[in-house]
């Protein structure tokens, strides 16, 4: 069950209509504002007081104040307060088509960012991806060179990144002896990525960790994914 449901009313002037896609810390639905027709809503899953939910709509500031086609107007924020805490949400352009994942077939990281994006988006570097790409070297090029010009824009404020969220424990996991072994493999395989000529060693140590326990392939293993794209790049 979502945060919201279809037909649930935000304000006095958005209507949810449904479910888009979820990440570590929000949900995405689209919504139908009264005046200005269909929109995307972000609504942050934690409950926080307002001080920290303010701190939250940062990014919804920071979009508003970067214009570019290859990014999405930002048109509202705001709060939804309950007995238990504040919840944030902002609401955005609505972008049919899809994600960058249903797009590439691939959902092995729970996020992608940076130069991994862009690998991501480009460069065939596996038999995962071989096997479920679809895209043709144009469209992979074209695709990238619109990431590169987020990308570039997105840096031109100097503005910091928001720290990547990796993706939530399975919940089967019992954190058990196993689990912590695992992690500990994890943080050798991260560390190893970062070492000149270490990615196929990182690559193996983090398959080994998997194997052990699939929380492995989150806060640590995703991040060496990512920085191996990023590395060949």
């Amino acid at each position: 069950m979502g945060l919201l449901a279809p037909g649930d009313v935000v304000g006095d002037r958005l209507v949810v209509q449904q479910p888009l896609g979820q990440g570590a810390y929000a949900e995405v639905c689209r919504v139908w504002h009264e005046v200005l027709g269909r929109q995307a809503m972000k609504v942050f899953k934690h409950l926080t007081s307002d001080a920290r939910t303010r701190e939250l709509l940062g990014e919804a500031q920071l979009l508003s104040r970067l214009g570019h086609h290859n990014i999405v107007r930002v048109f509202d924020a705001g709060m939804i307060r309950t007995a238990e805490g504040a919840r944030g949400y902002f609401t955005m352009e609505y972008l049919p088509g899809g994600s960058l994942h249903r797009l590439l077939g691939y959902s092995r990281a729970s996020d992608v960012w940076s130069l991994g994006t862009i690998a991501l988006a480009t460069l065939e570097l596996d038999r995962i991806v071989l096997a479920t790409l679809e895209l043709d070297p144009r469209q992979r090029i074209s695709h990238a060179m619109e990431l590169a010009d987020r990308l570039r824009a997105r840096h031109a404020p100097a503005t910091p990144h928001r720290r990547p969220e990796p993706p939530p424990a399975p919940p089967d996991c019992d954190r058990g002896p196993e689990h912590t072994a695992a992690q500990a493999q994890a943080t050798r395989a991260l560390a190893l990525a970062r070492r000149l000529g270490g990615l196929a060693e990182a690559a193996a140590e983090l398959d080994r960790a998997v194997r052990r326990c699939p929380c492995a392939r989150g806060r640590h293993g995703y991040r060496v994914e990512l920085w191996r794209r990023g590395v060949v790049m």
